[in-house]
């Protein structure tokens, strides 16, 4: 707001400002000068105020999208369709464009994504782009320019190369009606001393040691994310505010990004449920009981965390906690037993919540007797904050879907073969025999001379025979598009995210356009020989399409990013039966499912019969690792293409990491859905859909019952009733078991029973185990009143080694659920003190499963 306080004439403040008016008036009569010139010469046009500036959070890295703006002034008395369009000057060969309508008389701004080259120089820190304005009203690019201006419109980029890019989304308006503050009300309220939320994520940043933790991008009050592309650079991204739930297309960018693999963190205290419930739907599990304040807290960590002796603290500003109940989330702290912190698996991605006061996981500095020296800002970290920062910035541990993993499939789709190899070292081989037959005998009757008209003319017939049949195999496959869709939709959402690879086979070139229809994106695979600019031009309503792009002769591949509603959520659901799983399925739109595979978090695979929208899988459908399908199917040519990508999707060859599912998901094929991909017409139509659909357990009716895989039983070391600390042997948190041992060890260990069984009584259980004792026994032991019993004893056991557990003493469960086993590893009989000394004795579990059966019993 400005505000002009009173001064003395003759004054230099006096001066200064009759000379700014001045000016002023001098610039009011030189601009409407030109615009009377302009409108006599009948050149008056529309032209750009902004052209290509960056927008959205003003992030660009190599190899992602990111956005820019245009604003176009129409001093005309029609309105007028634009094509602004930016390429960038290290790399012209696409430009990225925006169409839209500019009334009459009217200005407009608008965005647009633009995607940064993959290979700059390292030594690059800014990026040039170069923009145009074309009048396309009568259907024609007609360059808009005028006479002072340019032949291109300058603005620069700055590039960012470091991973780990925090943004900060919060709001800038006050109120219900989103009236909007100040320029300086704005930047005062995203000054760090004055939000507690820039500060905190500051504070997570330098804690986790992050390379210009200082750097935290946010959006000016004049931008907004109206693309999916708009956050292609940002690693994490940071929720405080409600000014998401006046903004359905950052909605639904958010959405897609947080599926693609990003990490969102949504402070509760700073962000209604409203808010959250219409950017995730029934996807967020979570409901509120009420809010309190907290004068004195305590936060408990959860499993895992260093943390054992949690700090007591009281405050004087008491602190707020929405107090709610989740269901399937990861709560990793607690305040009175209520969830502090939890976390929600949303696609490839993970959502932490925070329902107390953000103020309550840090700690002013002034708080501090002895404040620390070179570390800057108002608030430090606490042990709770630094865990859940460790989670928050921590490097996935599954790689995102790769359009290698269908590379080989797609491929083999389209049916296109060059000449076989076979055939061409005949035809070879054929042509070098003639040229040595007629020499010998062209020397014989002495006119070798007649090889120079010979040799070549067996050449030119050989290279004819080659075209010929290059022709004749290019020419027996018609002109064909292949698409392969990887669908991994969240649970409980009605937005599925369609991502995938296209080959699209030509007979002859051609400058068939190819876009989107429905919003997304199609990114097609530029070769050496695409030397001529193509462009990419969005409109109005989401949709893009390529143009001047050409379709070359053979294949082209083409990578595509897609989200379509479903008028129902797709997913599985199923309940625990004495047979295994029973439940069933819901893909519409998509048909003709086939080839089922139950994939579970720790790696497993069973197979799933499917009949309708009803499936069934029990423990003896486990697989063995390395198999896809059962034992007694034949594999046809189609399931060993299948195949092909799960070993793609779910291995770890040449470095490569798998694809973890953190749920337990049934892999099924279909039929491809229409998702809006333009193809030219006279292509046909081929491909697959490969389907990820997250399975939600439900509870088993009372009095049934039931049988659990090994999968639904996870062990965990404990403490001991003896006191004993968890054994190292095991690492609860990565699922592994450590090396060989050398000495007596007693293992305690817990299984958790899922909550859609309990309560229960178990009647057997069945454990497997893969081990190697050298002079050393294995035993099982029976906890009575807090008495160990050795039940089960093997001596030198070597190798897969199965136990039936029917004794009800070793099956009681715990008050919360819990199965307590103890595994013993004790001397042989064998064992001499010279050998021990030498340790030539040891011992090693490779693996420990158990399969649990029981009946759900009335509450």
């Amino acid at each position: 707001m400005w505000q002009l306080s009173p001064c003395k004439p003759g004054s230099s403040d006096s001066f200064g400002r009759q000379g700014l008016f001045c000016l002023l008036l001098l610039w009011c009569c030189w601009s409407g000068q030109e615009t009377l010139l302009a409108q006599q010469a009948g050149d008056l046009r529309p032209h750009a105020f902004s052209l290509g500036e960056p927008a959205g959070f003003h992030q660009f890295r190599p190899g992602c999208w990111g956005i820019v703006s245009a604003e176009v002034w129409n001093p005309t008395k029609r309105p007028v369709r634009i094509l602004a369009a930016t390429t960038f000057e290290m790399d012209q060969t696409t430009q990225y464009g925006r169409e839209f309508w500019v009334p009459a008389e009217a200005k407009r701004k608008v965005s647009y994504p633009v995607r940064v080259p993959d290979k700059l120089e390292k030594k690059t820190r800014r990026l040039k782009l170069l923009s145009r304005i074309y009048d396309r009203t009568d259907g024609k690019n007609k360059l808009l320019r005028r006479k002072r201006d340019h032949m291109w419109h300058e603005s620069s980029a700055r590039v960012f190369s470091r991973d780990n890019i925090t943004a900060y989304y919060s709001d800038y308006a006050e109120g219900e009606d989103g009236v909007m503050v100040s320029d300086d009300q704005f930047f005062d309220l995203v000054e760090p001393a004055l939000d507690p939320v820039l500060e905190a994520i500051k504070v997570t940043r330098r804690y986790m040691n992050i390379k210009d933790w200082r750097h935290i991008p946010t959006l000016d009050q004049n931008d907004d994310l109206p693309w999916p592309l708009a956050l292609g650079a940002i690693d994490q991204l940071v929720l405080g505010g409600n000014r998401l739930a006046t903004e359905p297309e950052a909605r639904e960018a958010i959405r897609g990004w947080v599926n693609q693999g990003g990490r969102l963190w949504i402070i509760l205290d700073k962000t209604d449920l409203k808010t959250v419930r219409l950017l995730l739907g029934d996807a967020f599990p979570a409901y509120l009981v009420d809010e309190v304040s907290l004068s004195q807290y305590q936060i408990i960590p959860h499993q895992d965390m260093v943390n054992s002796d949690p700090e007591l603290r009281e405050v004087e500003v008491p602190v707020k906690l929405s107090r709610l109940v989740t269901e399937g989330v990861d709560v990793s702290h607690s305040v009175d037993g209520w969830p502090a912190a939890f976390w929600l698996k949303y696609g490839d991605g993970e959502i932490l919540f925070t329902a107390l006061e953000l103020r309550a996981w840090s700690r002013p500095r002034r708080e501090l007797i002895i404040r620390p020296r070179g570390i800057p800002g108002q608030v430090l970290d606490t042990p709770p904050l630094q865990q859940l920062a460790e989670r928050f910035f921590e490097e996935p541990q599954s790689r995102q879907w790769s359009e290698e993993d269908f590379q080989q499939y797609i491929g083999e789709q389209i049916g296109y073969q060059i000449v076989t190899k076979e055939w061409i070292i005949a035809i070879l081989g054929s042509f070098c025999g003639i040229l040595l037959v007629a020499g010998f005998w062209l020397s014989h009757v002495r006119h070798l001379e007649r090889m120079l008209w010979i040799g070549p003319l067996a050449a030119a017939c050989t290279a004819m025979l080659l075209a010929g049949l290059g022709k004749m195999s290019r020419e027996s496959v018609a002109s064909t598009v292949a698409v392969v869709q990887w669908v991994a939709p969240v649970s409980q959402s009605q937005f599925v995210p369609v991502t995938g690879l296209a080959a699209i086979y030509s007979q002859r070139a051609s400058e068939d356009m190819i876009g989107v229809q429905q919003g997304g994106v199609l990114w097609p695979h530029m070769g050496s020989s695409d030397t001529t600019t193509s462009w990419l031009v969005w409109t109005d309503h989401g949709q893009s399409q390529w143009e001047k792009l050409t379709l070359p002769e053979g294949v082209r591949k083409a990578v595509f990013h897609q989200f379509i509603p479903v008028k129902q959520p797709l997913g599985a659901s199923a309940r625990l039966t004495s047979q295994g799983l029973s439940g069933r399925v819901q893909v519409k739109p998509f048909e003709q499912i086939s080839d089922a595979l139950l994939v579970t978090p720790g790696g497993d695979r069973y197979t799933v019969r499917v009949e309708g929208d009803q499936f069934t899988s029990g423990p003896e459908d486990r697989l063995k690792e390395g198999d896809f399908f059962g034992s007694g199917l034949i594999v046809e040519d189609e399931q060993r293409h299948r195949q092909q990508v799960l070993e793609q999707l779910l291995g770890s060859a040449e470095g490569r990491k798998p694809h973890v599912f953190q749920q337990p998901t049934i892999l099924a094929w279909s039929k491809p859905v229409t998702i809006g991909l333009d193809f030219p017409p006279q292509h046909e139509r081929l491909g697959s859909a490969l389907l990820a659909l997250p399975l939600n357990l439900e509870a088993t009716p009372r009095g049934e019952d039931f049988v659990l895989p090994p999968w639904l039983c996870p062990i965990q070391t404990v403490v001991g009733k003896d006191g004993s600390r968890p054994s190292e042997l095991y690492d609860n948190k990565g699922k592994k078991w450590a090396g060989k041992n050398f000495g007596q060890r007693r293992i305690w260990l817990r299984i958790q029973l899922p909550r859609q069984v309990l309560p229960a009584a178990l009647t057997e259980a069945v454990v497997t185990m893969d081990v190697e004792f050298q002079e050393f026994d294995l035993q099982l032991l029976s906890v009575q009143d807090e008495e160990l019993t050795v039940s089960q004893s093997f001596t030198d056991p070597v190798g897969s080694q199965t136990v039936t557990i029917n004794q009800s003493d070793m099956l009681q469960l715990d008050a919360d659920g819990g199965l307590l086993m103890v595994v013993q590893a004790v001397a042989g009989k064998g064992q001499t003190e010279k050998g021990k000394r030498a340790k030539k004795y040891t011992w090693h579990i490779r693996d420990f499963s158990v399969e649990l059966r029981g009946q759900r019993l009335a509450p």
